[in-house]
């Protein structure tokens, strides 16, 4: 076999090269469909949920990619590691924390988005112009390339505004996000009697209610004391007698007390004055004096 003169070697590496070079250039094209990314298992759910957006007109590598040859190069030869997740095995569902959308440019929101012109929600105030610099496009638009999926969070919510809408990183008045139109109670208030009954939903969690509320001082300023009950009310709720006529506000029903005073007890068949005696008897005087003083008997008892 003769060997290869100079320019034969130069020509074998020229087309080694060039074979490498097409080869490269088709596995980036191919990879940059959208489709490719349906072909693992790990991604259907992204990709179906993905069609159904608004942006399923938007290949997927104009949102998860700068734009710019240099990063596109960078960000195939970074995701090489997807190869070896993908035959190791991912953790479902994958980038559920939403990590991702805290590291997307919001360059790529911007070749397509404006801020100068921005079509809100009805009823609704949004200054784009003072999140810049501070947060990202999709920090709070995280969701909206793959809606409706279970196992995530999206951040367009009231409950991810408050967290820096709370007074004193930025401003929490309704003004600044709401129109005057805007109906500003939510619909739980919509409900019959919802004064009297709204006290279980906020025992259950308080913090929608402090999204309005600011630090309970509403509560306070209608209730007249701590709500909801600190955990041992029942047992120091006698102490603070002086707040009895409070109580009404929220329990008008003139018997409510005696479901725990004394139970077992009618109001409907008997009065509480004609059976104590029996009572008394049976279980002693020391339930009584949790609200009575030991005098308390005389002002009848005691009389001639």
């Amino acid at each position: 076999m003769e060997k290869l003169n100079l320019f034969q070697k130069f020509c074998l590496l020229f087309y080694f090269i060039l074979f490498a070079l097409i080869l490269s250039i088709g596995v980036i094209l191919y990879t940059m469909q959208s489709s490719f990314c349906n072909t693992c298992h790990e991604m259907r759910k992204d990709y179906q949920a993905w069609e159904s957006s608004s942006h399923q007109e938007i290949n997927c590598v104009s949102c998860h990619i700068e734009p710019g040859v240099l990063n596109l190069l960078i960000h195939k030869l970074a995701t090489l590691k997807e190869l070896y997740n993908h035959f190791r095995g991912f953790e479902e569902p994958i980038n559920k924390n939403s990590e991702l959308s805290k590291k997307l440019p919001e360059n790529n929101c911007l070749n397509c988005h404006s801020l100068v012109k921005v079509t809100p929600r009805e009823g609704m105030i949004i200054n784009h112009d003072a999140h810049k610099g501070k947060l990202t496009c999709a920090y709070c638009h995280n969701r909206v390339g793959h809606p409706g999926m279970d196992g995530y969070y999206n951040r367009m919510k009231m409950s991810e505004c408050m967290k820096c809408h709370d007074g004193k990183k930025a401003p929490r008045e309704c003004n600044v996000c709401h129109t005057s139109e805007f109906k500003i109670t939510p619909k739980s208030h919509d409900i019959l009697d919802w004064r009297r009954k709204h006290g279980k939903k906020a025992k259950k969690d308080d913090k929608p209610c402090l999204f309005c509320h600011y630090e309970k001082k509403d509560c306070l300023a209608c209730h007249g004391m701590e709500m909801p009950h600190i955990s041992n009310w029942i047992r120091l709720h006698q102490r603070e007698k002086r707040l009895f006529g409070l109580c009404k506000k929220c329990h008008p029903d003139p018997y409510y007390c005696e479901k725990c005073h004394h139970p077992g007890y009618d109001p409907k068949r008997e009065s509480w004055r004609s059976v104590h005696r029996r009572t008394v008897g049976r279980i002693g005087n020391s339930h009584c004096l949790l609200c009575h003083k030991s005098s308390y008997c005389l002002s009848c008892h005691g009389r001639r």
